[in-house]
């Protein structure tokens, strides 16, 4: 069962958890919440036989528009009221993809409708080549073409896909457990509508690891592409990595039933479920410890799950930096790249050096920002902005690299809240946010 209380869900959710923590059973509640394709087949869900039999009271907060809609509903309840509450709901609808529906779809097919159906399907569309490589990096295979279409035109269809590899012609009745699924699910957010919630249990099914983060990529891709809503169940470690924080929710079983949480860090989620940590892929060589302390705000900001993945190295100067990357791009595991102050940008044409945004140190970037956002830095960090202004006139005759020292000796604020409170300050700025937001993604393009 569900424990009280409330969940909200994005354009793309991830639900994760230990075993029989009950992740299966939210999607069932959604499910149960909104119509389904089992409506459309005119079948009874509410039986002593369904997936999840539901008792108790729901809502639903339907933010289509503004306010919200709510929608309450009670389980169980007859055929009758079901199909009433389904109609009140039009066009909202809800598909549900496990992998044990699949392979008895599948099985149902083959053995009562495929005689009975065209040998040819409709709706035939060859996918772009784009998509095509898509799924060549989930599943392993190239494919020289791949159609999808549907057989017959009635509540019942089902998916028909066929692809060209390796000089063979297979479809969903000779292509094994793994491909098929792949196909399955895309086939199903293709054909996903903004009206749509597509629930996922379990999409690593069958999958090899290397397939995992390709298949959800492709999976909030199309999300996207379609306006449908998804929401995935998954115990991968590489998905859950692959999705930002915000996006993932913890379900717990409790003595109430399962309990839903937001989740602040991945990487504190997968230990907790006794995860091993994500292995160094990238070296960063940077000028100093402030430069450092920089890059990893920038990563914990926007890319928060490959904070781990990442060793930031403080190089003791520029030369050594540069120095230290050219020879550990020699590695033929780990990524490897030197970031320099922007006040170095203009001293280096190499496409392999990478620069914190701004034209400076980045003391001198961040104590600018303090003395002119003085008042809002004042309130941060709970004192005034006068006294804020005679700590920073205080610190302008050390050496940069002591500037936050001797600004924390006159506030008594530790250095690292002056320098996150300046650093906060600093990316309100949408042109710094900007480069900074590009800066990582060049960072990371760099993993192996």
């Amino acid at each position: 069962m569900l424990a009280e209380g409330s969940i909200s869900f994005r354009r793309l959710t991830a639900l994760t958890g230990v075993h029989g923590a009950g992740k299966s059973y939210l999607l069932s509640a959604v499910a149960g919440g909104l119509p389904g394709w089992q409506v459309g087949g005119n079948l009874p869900i509410e039986s002593s036989q369904s997936e999840a039999e539901f008792s108790g009271e729901y809502s639903l907060a339907l933010r289509a528009g503004a306010p919200a809609e709510i929608v309450h509903f009670s389980r169980p309840v007859t055929w009758k009221q079901r199909q009433e509450f389904d109609a009140s709901l039009h066009p909202l609808r809800a598909t549900r993809l496990t992998p044990y529906a699949a392979l008895d779809e599948l099985a149902y097919f083959t053995q009562n409708l495929s005689p009975a159906w065209p040998s040819v399907p409709g709706d035939l569309s060859n996918l772009k080549r784009s998509h095509v490589d898509a799924l060549r990096a989930i599943t392993g295979y190239s494919y020289e073409t791949v159609t999808y279409g549907q057989y017959g035109e009635r509540d019942e269809d089902f998916p028909y896909f066929r692809v060209e590899r390796d000089s063979r012609t297979l479809d969903a009745q000779t292509m094994s457990a793994s491909e098929f699924w792949v196909h399955w699910v895309i086939w199903h957010l293709r054909s996903a509508d903004e009206n749509e919630v597509v629930l996922i249990d379990e999409p690593e099914t069958f999958l090899a690891e290397p397939g995992h983060r390709p298949f959800v990529d492709e999976i909030a891709r199309m999300a996207l592409e379609s306006g449908c809503q998804v929401i995935i169940a998954t115990h991968s470690a590489t998905m859950i990595r692959r999705i930002p924080a915000a996006l993932v929710r913890q379900v717990s079983s409790t003595a109430g039933g399962a309990l839903t949480s937001e989740v602040v860090s991945t990487e504190a989620l997968l230990r907790a479920l006794g995860r091993s940590p994500a292995p160094v892929s990238l070296l960063v060589f940077v000028e100093d410890e402030m430069a450092r302390t920089v890059v990893r705000f920038l990563l914990r900001r926007f890319a928060t799950d490959h904070v781990t993945q990442v060793d930031i190295i403080d190089s003791g100067g520029k030369d050594d930096a540069v120095r230290g990357a050219r020879i550990a791009r020699r590695s033929r595991q780990l990524g490897t790249v030197a970031v320099l102050d922007g006040d170095q940008r203009d001293l280096y044409d190499d496409e392999t050096i990478l620069f914190i945004p701004g034209t400076s140190e980045p003391e001198a970037l961040l104590m600018d920002v303090l003395r002119s956002r003085g008042r809002d830095a004042g309130d941060r960090l709970g004192v005034t902005s006068s006294d804020l202004l005679i700590a920073i006139d205080a610190a302008r005759f050390v050496a940069h690299q002591r500037v936050f020292e001797v600004m924390s000796g006159a506030l008594d604020v530790p250095p690292a809240d002056l320098i996150r409170v300046a650093l906060t300050l600093w990316l309100e700025d949408d042109s710094i946010a900007t480069a900074a937001r590009r800066l990582v993604e060049q960072t990371l393009a760099l993993f192996p």
